[in-house]
C-alpha cells in the first residue's frame, strides 16, 4: 500500500517504494538494546530528474527508535531483513547489492530508476525501546526534486518484539 501526501508545488510524487508482503515483524532475543535491520523498502525514482532525500523517519511508531538509515544500489532483490546491524552477510553478499555503494539516507541523491541504474534500497536500523515491542505504521521519507518537495509514506507495519527466545 502506498500513501502519498504531496509538499509544496509541481508535479505529482516521482518515488515510489516497493516492499515485499504486508507486515514485517523480527523477533530480538536479547532486550538489552540489540538492533534489527528493515531493508524492505525499495526507493524507485519515476522521473527524469534526480532525488535528493532530507529526512527519513517511523509515523505511527511506538517504543521503536530509528537509529540509522543508509541507501544502498540494488539490481535485484531488497536486502531483507536481519537481526542486528549491519546487516548479515547473507543479506548484503546477494547478486546486485552494493553494500560498498551505500550512503547516509539524509542528502542521498535517487537517480532515475533503469535497467542501468537499478533502484535504491533504503535500509533501516531500529531498536525496541520498552518490552514487550516496538512498532512503526511505516516509513516516512520527505525528499525534494526539481524544487518540489514531497512526501513519501511506504504504509507497512515494522514490528520488533522482544523475547527470551524467538
Amino acid at each position: 500500500m502506498r500513501q502519498w501526501r504531496r509538499r509544496g508545488y509541481g508535479r505529482q510524487p516521482v518515488i515510489t517504494a516497493r516492499r515485499r508482503g504486508d507486515f514485517l515483524q523480527e523477533c530480538v532475543p536479547d532486550p538489552s538494546g540489540t538492533a534489527t535491520t528493515d531493508g524492505f523498502t525499495v526507493l524507485d525514482n519515476q522521473s527524469t530528474g534526480t532525488a535528493i532525500i532530507e529526512q527519513v523517519s517511523f509515523y505511527g511508531d511506538q517504543h521503536l527508535q530509528l537509529l540509522d538509515a543508509v541507501v544502498v544500489p540494488i539490481q535485484y532483490d531488497a536486502i531483507g531483513s536481519s537481526e542486528g546491524w549491519p546487516p548479515d552477510s547473507f543479506s548484503i553478499d546477494q547478486p546486485g547489492v552494493r553494500w560498498d555503494k551505500r550512503v547516509p539516507a539524509v542528502d542521498a541523491r535517487i537517480p532515475p530508476s533503469s535497467a542501468k541504474n537499478g533502484s535504491r534500497n533504503l535500509v533501516i536500523e531500529a531498536r525496541p525501546t520498552a518490552r514487550p515491542k516496538g512498532i512503526a505504521a511505516g516509513v516516512q521519507v520527505l525528499y525534494r526534486e526539481n524544487g518540489s518537495q514531497y512526501e513519501l509514506r511506504a504504509g507497512i507495519e515494522f514490528e520488533v518484539l522482544i523475547a527470551k527466545s524467538c
